[in-house]
């Protein structure tokens, strides 16, 4: 078994343990705790799937603009630039750890909100619950235009229980971890189409199904075979 899995795909749950247990054991050395650990967990496992050499997922080629790795650094380059110039191999996941841990050093990525008011020194050493952690790294690091998303959360809560040697992490297993391309997935929930919050939600798409194009960030490409859109992955359920 290797010491974790870096090739450009989506991760198998199992894949994900080996990561997160590689994470887990470098982090703690570096002063890290396991709930904190964990909040960032529930986190990379819906924008990567844990991978250090995710690309970000579109219905076109992706380009080096685009998202990349364990977090989706977006551009690409503000990830792999850094690792070039401290000569780190890019794909491996012990890089995209020490880039972690040298933005938590230089308070750089992560911005503390009203809604978290966490610096990044003290979500590091937090023992607040891994929900709260998880929502804390989304809302504080990722900042997505989709919040909030409790499913981070769950992530975060079943890798605590994993981490700490209880059987059985998967998260939920009626909620998939990520879509893979050809699924059949059904609108459960209304939701937005644009970042602005006077937009309203979409309810018309409720109830029908369409096919998954790509999953990746929390989010699905969808299609009916005439039209394309992209949604959150907790407003979707997959068709049994």
């Amino acid at each position: 078994m290797p010491e974790f899995y870096n090739e450009d795909r989506a991760l198998t749950m199992d894949e994900m343990k080996v990561n997160m247990t590689y994470a887990k054991n470098y982090l703690i050395t570096q002063g890290w705790s396991l709930n904190a650990i964990c909040g960032m967990a529930g986190n990379w496992q819906s924008e990567s799937t844990i991978n250090p050499n995710r690309k970000q997922v579109f219905d076109r080629t992706w380009t080096i603009a685009d998202g990349y790795g364990l977090v989706q650094w977006t551009p690409s380059t503000n990830y792999t630039n850094w690792c070039t110039s401290n000569s780190y191999d890019p794909v491996s996941l012990l890089s995209a750890l020490k880039r972690i841990e040298y933005e938590r050093s230089t308070s750089s990525q992560y911005y503390q909100t009203d809604a978290y008011p966490l610096s990044f020194g003290q979500f590091m050493v937090s023992t607040e619950s891994p929900t709260y952690l998880a929502n804390a790294f989304l809302y504080n690091y990722e900042r997505p235009r989709d919040k909030p998303q409790s499913l981070r959360g769950e992530q975060a809560e079943a890798w605590l229980s994993y981490l700490n040697g209880t059987p059985d992490p998967d998260p939920d297993p009626t909620t998939p971890p990520i879509y893979i391309a050809g699924d059949i997935v059904t609108v459960i929930k209304a939701y937005k189409e644009s970042p602005f919050f006077l937009i309203p939600l979409n309810r018309k798409n409720l109830g029908k199904s369409f096919t998954v194009v790509a999953c990746a960030g929390g989010r699905a490409m969808l299609t009916n075979g005439t039209k394309r859109f992209s949604i959150n992955i907790e407003n979707i359920a997959k068709v049994t």
